[in-house]
């Protein structure tokens, strides 16, 4: 019902990372995988294409092992976060190498 509106993007952002962090403590790390990328399909917002994708999700699942998902998710935020690709492909290329970015750093 809200598609129109300007916040309709984060809340829907929000809503799958939040959904998504709580599914590995309810041992379902397939369903937090969906969460994150659902939440990288997000239409967009003035205000996220400034902050830039939440990664607390993202940084969960690459502590599980879910690079491939997380650089996924990475990629799709490419669509949104249009100020930052290099920073985004640079930690795409580190996740395909196996190492872990610093996702603290955004």
């Amino acid at each position: 019902n809200y598609v129109k509106d300007s916040n309709y993007g984060n809340a829907n952002r929000d809503c799958n990372i939040v959904l998504g962090r709580a599914a590995p403590r309810k041992g379902d790390i397939n369903q937090a995988k969906v969460r994150l990328l659902a939440a990288g399909k997000t239409p967009g917002s003035p205000q996220l294409m400034i902050s830039g994708p939440d990664l607390s999700l993202a940084r969960e699942l690459v502590d599980a092992n879910q690079r491939e998902a997380v650089a996924d998710y990475l990629g799709s935020c490419k669509l949104v976060w249009t100020t930052q690709l290099a920073k985004l492909d640079a930690w795409i290329e580190l996740l395909h190498k196996g190492g872990t970015p610093d996702f603290s750093a955004q």
